[in-house]
């Protein structure tokens, strides 16, 4: 017995000692020996990437901005949440108080929004409160840095739909826009541009875009055109529609997505699993296209010192730490859901810290776009690659999740140059003074309007129907 517990204390010895051996190797490893070869170096990406080659002819690029919900938060009752759930939030106050926001003009102030339907960026128009053309300006510009040797023509639209949280909205919202992009780029054909054509949405505004799918097969027997770039961001995926990822109109799709977003994967009520996913999911009936690239979008930033400015540490961009972002000095600063999309000019609610404020994401693309274009290790449909945005580095780092080795390094716009544009489209910012509280004015002065509406709305159809049983007992009156 004795010699039993003996042996069994000899293994638990030896099996601690096993473990603290492996753990204090990997530490050393990790925080004490640069990794040699663990990514690849700039001088050898810039070499191996090379510079564009001259376009013989100028590309036109179609862009469409398509904008997710309107604000639900004031109208999550319970009753709301069975309507939204059956898809029968049509002819409600929530209805109607959305299609007040959606024609309020302050709701544009500051992010990619204009009217209902396919509507055109004026880039001459330069006013406070026009944010469409802030974005546009410096997507232009974001474009041209990316692609330095290419001529490139650019179009901005936004396609402007309900905003409600309904998928027949959404849905007919995809078929419209379908129809108005096709009498878009027919025209353009008539004055002999044959444009390409990127559409990005956000939120809510990916599923309607991606029911552009659905559009096709029903009205059309073959494709007028084709999107070029189907782009993503921060969009739910559900049931309903990620199933149109593989449709034939779309060329390259861009899933663009930030872990720090926690609003992506909240919908639970038009939706039919409990809560929407972050990533699209091969099942029995949907094997994800080779044409989808899922990304995880990232923005590391440094550690503001101590009694000092923030500075530039000095970086061995190869160490394992250094591109997984780990090290001591680097910060995780990536977007949550409104930096995604939004300016970051409010006062309060606004991210301070995110590294390229106020710009948002979406005025990235382009460059994004170039870094997954430019990675050129092997990876599915399935897996997600991170696209690691470092403007105080001057560079991106693309990598594989939880792989330093398959990693590159890609330059991309700097700080300074993110401040110059943050300056230049001073112009465009609307008065923010008070703007959470306008805001809220705002929101339920529409709310408390569609609620009158829904009143005189129950009063006209009882008078209706008091008046329709009046005149039949008049009738049966004279008739005896």
């Amino acid at each position: 017995m004795k010699s039993n517990n003996n042996g069994f204390g000899y293994i638990i010895f030896f099996t601690l000692l096993s473990v603290t051996a492996v753990l204090g190797k990997s530490l050393i490893n990790r925080y004490f020996i640069p990794k040699k070869n663990s990514a690849t170096p700039v001088a050898a990406h810039s070499e191996k990437i090379g510079p564009e080659k001259q376009s013989e002819k100028p590309e036109t690029w179609i862009t469409v901005f398509v904008h997710g919900i309107m604000g639900i938060k004031p109208h999550i009752t319970p009753a709301n949440i069975i309507r939204i759930i059956l898809d029968r939030v049509h002819n409600t106050a929530y209805a109607k108080a959305v299609e007040l926001m959606r024609e309020d003009p302050f709701f544009f102030k500051y992010q990619a929004m204009q009217t209902l339907g396919l509507q055109n960026i004026d880039p001459t128009l330069v006013k406070p409160g026009y944010a469409v053309g802030a974005i546009a300006y410096i997507f232009d510009e974001i474009s041209k840095m990316a692609h330095p040797s290419k001529e490139i023509n650019n179009i901005f639209l936004t396609f402007g739909w309900s905003g409600l949280s309904s998928r027949s909205a959404r849905q007919s919202a995809g078929v419209d826009l379908y129809h108005a992009l096709e009498q878009k780029i027919k025209k353009l054909r008539e004055d002999g541009i044959e444009p390409k054509v990127r559409v990005i949405g956000y939120s809510h505004g990916g599923n309607v875009v991606l029911n552009l799918g659905a559009a096709h097969p029903v009205d059309y027997q073959g494709h007028s055109f084709h999107v070029d770039q189907l782009v993503l961001l921060g969009t739910p995926v559900q049931y309903e529609t990620d199933h149109f990822i593989q449709s034939h109109l779309f060329k390259n799709i861009y899933h663009l997505y930030s872990r720090a977003d926690r609003v992506q994967g909240l919908d639970c009520f038009s939706y039919k699993r409990f809560f929407s996913h972050k990533l699209f999911k091969s099942r029995y009936d949907l094997e994800l296209p080779n044409s989808l690239k899922q990304v995880q979008i990232r923005v590391t930033d440094t550690v503001k010192q101590k009694g000092s400015s923030q500075e530039l540490r000095p970086v061995n961009a190869q160490h394992s730490t250094v591109i997984m972002g780990t090290a001591p000095y680097l910060r995780d600063r990536s977007p949550g859901h409104a930096e995604l999309w939004s300016f970051g000019w409010r006062e309060h609610g606004s991210n301070k810290r995110f590294p390229l404020h106020p710009l948002p994401i979406v005025t990235m693309v382009p460059y994004i776009i170039k870094c997954v274009e430019s990675y050129d290790k092997e990876y599915t449909s399935e897996e997600s690659i991170i696209v690691d945005l470092r403007p105080r580095y001057a560079h991106a780092i693309v990598r594989k999740k939880g792989d330093s080795g398959d990693s590159v390094l890609i330059p991309i716009v700097d700080l300074k140059k993110v401040a110059e544009l943050g300056n230049t489209i001073e112009k465009y910012k609307p008065d923010m003074t008070n703007f959470e509280q306008l805001y809220k004015n705002h929101e339920k002065q529409a709310c408390k309007t569609a609620q009158l509406f829904q009143l005189d709305k129950r009063r006209m159809e009882r008078f209706k129907k008091f008046k329709k049983r009046k005149t039949v007992s008049l009738d049966q009156i004279v008739t005896a």
